[in-house]
């Protein structure tokens, strides 16, 4: 249809006069231009459209063994022998950190949280986040 349009700006001629110079008919035009916007609302649609499975249609899976051989026996003897991951401190070694960096900031209270980490033996991140707390308090 803007093809059409196109033309008849173009030659500054009648949108009716403007019809005769293109082969395909306007219906047919309509027509396509009318399926192609139905298409593109379906297709955006049909992007924002999530299924869900019912519950009671999930299987439940069973997860499959492996067959013991060699090389598990030795990935077991690693894994076995690596160490557990550390724990989060408790809240009492929480205190003492905060305790420890008001006592060092009292003392040097210019001091920056890469020398505050480093003096009392943590990272200067783990410095600064005690630094912010005892400013706070």
């Amino acid at each position: 249809m803007s093809n059409i349009e196109a033309v008849q700006q173009t030659l500054n001629i009648t949108l009716d006069s403007a019809y005769t110079h293109v082969f395909i008919p306007v219906e047919a035009l309509i027509w396509i231009r009318s399926v192609a916007i139905v298409l593109l609302i379906v297709a955006h649609a049909v992007r924002h459209v999530q299924l869900e499975e019912k519950p009671s249609v999930q299987k439940k899976h069973t997860p499959v063994q492996p067959k013991p051989t060699v090389v598990n026996e030795v990935v077991k003897e690693e894994v076995q022998g690596e160490q557990p991951k550390a724990l989060p401190a408790p809240k009492s070694v929480q205190n003492e950190n905060l305790e420890r960096v008001r006592m060092y900031m009292s003392e040097h209270p210019d001091a920056s949280a890469h020398t505050v980490g480093k003096a009392l033996g943590m990272s200067a991140t783990t410095a600064n986040k005690w630094m912010k707390k005892a400013r706070a308090i």
